[in-house]
């Protein structure tokens, strides 16, 4: 939406312009709009409005800081962090700019840069707990990176695993059920495994070692950009991002038919983080490279790194499901991926972008040293995370790691090398795909609805063996309800900020429902269900600390041989359940309404479940269990602090006030 100029003078005057608060109106009012569309999971519409906002208004930190939150949900944390500074310029004490230059330099993966803005946070608002665990993770992270550092230099001179890992001394017990591998592997074996995948099924820890053991083999013998020969008559399949999104992988199978010598493929990176099957992903396109080390090819994306997978996700779902040295061989195994491609002698393929110098070569690409986690800067640093920009030249990156580049930038490489287009990845297109530069670059993209909230479709690229293309695109697919980063070990936005995003309105749909999992189980799960969850799990460990309930993470169902509760720590679980009852029918009646409720009837449904909450806090506080098992009266002010602390909660959440 353009910003609204003054009226026009009448003849012979001149016009007049908005006054003080007619601009502080106006840009609330351009925020308010930016906050409806963030929390509908528009985030360029939003940051569009918060410019407009700033324009009109351009001494407002708060919307700086809504703006930056909208880039680093976007992951450009370059940016995120300048919106903060600049917040900060105007409003020193302004606690949320420190919280999303913090947020954004985790995000980078600089943890004591963010941890000074989170201890800066937590001077300002002592009590403020999302920035003090934040802050505390931060000093984990910190400590983590020093202990690491001393780790890697006593073992510098350690074997790889694929050396020191005795693979032959794994035993596959006879009651392992799975697919089985025998070598040379064999495309029933490989199929075999995507339907146990599919199941939600382990394959045996003896056959991953082997796999990514032989793919290590294959990857060590490409150089750093490798060359694809497309014969006369046939094709090949370019992919971008797929992220862990192992149904939607499937899917692309599905619709562009399954790899074989007929069908190739090349994957553009990126197939670990953010999705929580990333571990599947990954394992089923290392089993067809195997399959087919001529015809199925793969490069590294930004996320196949350490750092990246520590935060994203990754790492904490191969330790789930495996091990800590089942990660490590899987680090190995990214360092040999080569960073890019020639298709055709025409098309160039890398994740990211080109490059701060005008005098790069293929050949001095062809060279560059990858066995390494990806640094800071240089050649390496620019093929992973450089983007695309519309106008000419150079410019810093909005990431905060490589740059942005132009459409000159793109033809001078191009010319320089005898090339025709490039191919790249690394960013969310609504449409899976985009053209730029002048039909010379094209970005694709082939995780749909990414992360399970940005509504966009997938995409790859079809190249005969002229190099003429076709885009082919798809729609996500339903898959089991196990929530993107459900392993990472840090998260995009916190429990209130999560409540910020409930209050503006918004209903971001998440597709979970599979054919064999109980349709209990799926159906569609809006914003406001999570940001009650995430008051759920607030209040809950609110409840531990202050009455007395076991310090074990809870979930609303309880895993099997976990300790149970005490009673008061489940009375404040069930006010929560409450909570969320209330914003499950909320959101269903959004949908079928197609429009926000009134505020009375927002103000009506919150005293009703506040009202339920109290019921049950008032039922259930008669009784209380010891130690040792033994049920005492209790009386009615037991509960007091958590129903305090929840309702609050409530009616915050019911704020406007992103």
């Amino acid at each position: 939406m353009a910003v609204e100029s003054a009226p026009e003078a009448a003849a012979g005057t001149m016009s007049t312009p908005p006054s003080g608060s007619e601009s502080s109106d106006r840009a609330d009012e351009l925020k308010n709009q930016g906050n409806k569309k963030f929390g509908e999971g528009h985030f360029p519409e939003a940051i569009d409005l918060y410019t407009q906002a700033i324009e009109a208004d351009p001494l407002k930190a708060l919307i700086y800081c809504n703006r930056s939150l909208c880039h680093i949900k976007m992951e450009t944390y370059g940016l995120a962090i300048a919106d903060a500074t600049t917040a900060l310029e105007i409003d020193p004490k302004c606690v949320k700019a420190y919280y999303r230059r913090g947020s954004a330099y985790m995000g980078l993966g600089k943890y004591k840069d963010a941890r000074t803005n989170y201890k800066k946070a937590c001077q300002l608002k002592p009590n403020d707990r999302d920035a003090a665990l934040r802050l505390k993770e931060c000093e984990k992270e910190v400590k983590r990176e020093q202990f690491e550092k001393a780790i890697a230099s006593e073992h510098a001179n350690d074997p790889p695993l694929a050396q020191s890992v005795h693979i032959d001394d794994i035993v596959v017990e006879d009651s392992y059920t799975g697919p089985r591998l025998s070598w040379p592997i064999t495309a029933e074996f490989v199929k075999a495994l995507t339907e146990h995948f599919k199941d939600q099924k382990s394959l045996h820890k003896r056959y991953v070692f082997e796999l990514l053991k032989k793919a290590e083999e294959i990857f060590k013998e490409l150089p750093t950009v490798f060359d694809v020969p497309v014969p006369e008559g046939t094709s090949i399949s370019v992919c971008g991002d797929t992220h862990g999104q192992y149904y939607d992988l499937l899917n692309i199978f599905a619709v562009n038919g399954w790899p074989t010598e007929d069908n190739p493929y090349l994957f553009n990176g990126d197939f670990v983080d953010r999705g929580s099957f990333s571990f599947e992903v990954v394992l089923t396109l290392i089993a067809f490279k195997c399959l087919l080390p001529r015809h199925f090819h793969m490069t590294r994306g930004n996320h196949e790194s350490k750092t990246m997978n520590k935060m994203y996700g990754f790492e904490g779902e191969v330790k789930h499901k495996y091990s800590d040295q089942m990660f490590h061989f899987f680090s190995e195994v990214f360092n040999w991926l080569p960073l890019g491609a020639v298709i055709g002698n025409k098309v160039f393929v890398v994740h990211g972008g080109l490059f701060s110098r005008d005098d790069v070569t293929l050949a001095e690409l062809r060279k560059v040293d990858r066995n390494r986690e990806p640094p800071e800067e240089g050649l390496m640093s620019e093929m992973l995370w450089s983007d695309p920009q519309p106008s000419n030249g150079r410019a810093p990156s909005k990431r905060g790691v490589g740059l942005s580049f132009g459409p000159d930038v793109t033809k001078a490489f191009l010319e320089r090398n005898n090339l025709e287009l490039v191919v790249r990845s690394h960013e969310v297109k609504d449409a899976g795909y985009e053209v730029e530069a002048d039909g010379k670059l094209i970005t694709v993209f082939s995780a749909p609805n990414y992360c399970d909230q940005m509504g966009n479709k997938g995409a790859l690229l079809r190249f005969d063996s002229d190099m003429r293309w076709k885009a082919v695109q798809f729609e996500a697919v339903p898959h089991p309800p196990i929530r993107p980063m459900q392993y990472a070990s840090m998260g995009a936005l916190s429990a209130s900020e999560l409540a910020e995003l409930s209050a503006c309105g918004g209903a971001r749909r998440t597709l979970t429902r599979d054919a064999h999992v109980p349709s209990s189980a799926g159906g569609l799960l809006v914003v406001g269900w999570r940001a009650g969850r995430g008051v759920h799990e607030s209040s809950c460990a609110y409840a531990r600390r202050n009455q007395g309930a076991r310090k074990t993470p809870h979930s609303s169902t309880r895993a099997l041989g976990a300790p149970r509760q005490s009673a008061r720590a489940r009375v404040a679980c069930r006010m929560c359940r409450q909570l969320m009852t209330w914003s499950r029918w909320l959101s269903r009646r959004n949908r079928s309404s197609h429009g926000a409720p009134a505020a009375a009837d927002l103000q009506e449904d919150k005293e009703r479940a506040l009202s339920a909450s109290t019921r049950n806090t008032q039922s259930s506080s008669s009784v209380r269990v010891d130690r040792r098992g033994r049920q005492h009266s209790a009386s009615s002010t037991d509960n007091s602090a958590a129903h305090v602390h929840l309702v609050a909660r409530a009616r915050a959440a019911g704020r406007h006030n992103a």
